[in-house]
């Protein structure tokens, strides 16, 4: 699957490390915080049994607003 990688998500990632990323480059590290970020939320929903995905995401939306 492609996803397309706007210029904001595209901002945030280039502030996570000093080299300048190009295209690629960009692509690998979008890739690489996807599957960070998918472990950690199986992680969390296998410590947590009684929380579903979408708990999560609620959770997360919660405490952001």
């Amino acid at each position: 699957m492609k996803i397309e990688i706007d210029d904001d998500l595209r901002d945030k990632v280039q502030t996570l490390t000093t080299l300048h990323l190009d295209e690629s480059e960009c692509s690998y590290f979008v890739d690489f915080l996807a599957r960070v970020g998918y472990v950690t939320v199986r992680a969390a929903l296998q410590q947590h049994p009684e929380l579903t995905f979408g708990d999560l995401v609620m959770i997360r939306y919660r405490n952001r607003h």
